[in-house]
């Protein structure tokens, strides 16, 4: 964890320049699918039976993906809040904005061809049963992160819009948009992804990332070191860092983790 931390505070100075190098692309284009914007929101009502924020607690011996990602202790505050919200405030946002080819690069696929894509709607996904969800991260009742675990796939979404924020799977039957999955060796997905990505790897003598590899036009950035290949990018569209995370055990893919949030 330490090293992806070290790779998305090194991609800073680099989503900066992505920023400006493109925001004149996309500056008229509203932000349709921002997992993280309100202004569209309705007024929330205030309702003097809704839990408060205070009462909710972080569950300390419990992580969702990660080992420092902790969600709520799902109390009865918590299922409080579950039947309290309506179906009827679900907002059905066009995700259409994150359908290209390089929004794409971050998702997982089953078998069955099912994309599970950063920034798109779970909802329109039938093979995934979202109403059986936990609540993750709680601001107020028209603004909180849900999630799901199973056996296969763990996925973390915006409740009121679906955005998929956060996507994990130690399951072989997930591939990356390239053909990645676990069990593939880190050399694998080098040859694959480096070609289109400025590479760095990790010095443990001087205990920072340096560039091995440059490249004329990169839109992603890959760093490599012993336990992690993770590969970055600016999005300019949602102003987020979206990652794809390669944890390894013994040079080969023991989890594959993808974000779109810190």
């Amino acid at each position: 964890m330490k090293n992806i931390k070290m790779m998305n505070n090194k991609l800073i100075d680099l989503f900066l320049m992505f920023l400006i190098m493109f925001s004149f692309l996309f500056c008229k284009i509203p932000e349709k699918g921002n997992s993280q914007n309100t202004e569209n929101r309705k007024p929330e009502t205030v309702s003097d039976d809704f839990p408060s924020t205070e009462s909710l607690i972080k569950d300390n011996d419990r992580y969702f993906i990660m080992e420092d990602w902790h969600p709520l202790v799902q109390s009865e505050e918590i299922q409080k809040i579950k039947q309290m919200v309506k179906e009827e405030d679900i907002i059905h946002e066009d995700d259409s904005l994150f359908d290209d080819n390089f929004s794409n690069e971050f998702s997982l696929i089953d078998e069955e061809g099912n994309m599970y894509c950063l920034f798109h709607d779970i909802r329109k996904l039938s093979s995934f049963k979202v109403q059986e969800y936990e609540i993750y991260k709680f601001w107020r009742k028209d603004f909180f992160w849900v999630f799901k675990e199973t056996d296969e796939i763990s996925v973390l979404w915006n409740y009121y819009n679906g955005s998929i924020l956060i996507l994990g799977t130690d399951n072989s039957r997930y591939i990356t948009s390239r053909g990645i999955k676990v069990g593939d060796t880190a050399d694998k997905v080098i040859q694959v992804y480096a070609k289109d990505c400025e590479v760095s790897e990790y010095n443990y003598e001087k205990k920072r990332f340096e560039v091995v590899s440059k490249h004329n036009a990169p839109f992603m950035a890959l760093y490599k070191s012993d336990d992690c290949i993770s590969i970055n990018s600016g999005n300019a569209k949602s102003e987020e860092m979206r990652t794809i995370s390669f944890l390894l055990q013994n040079n080969i893919v023991s989890k594959i983790v993808i974000k779109g949030v810190e």
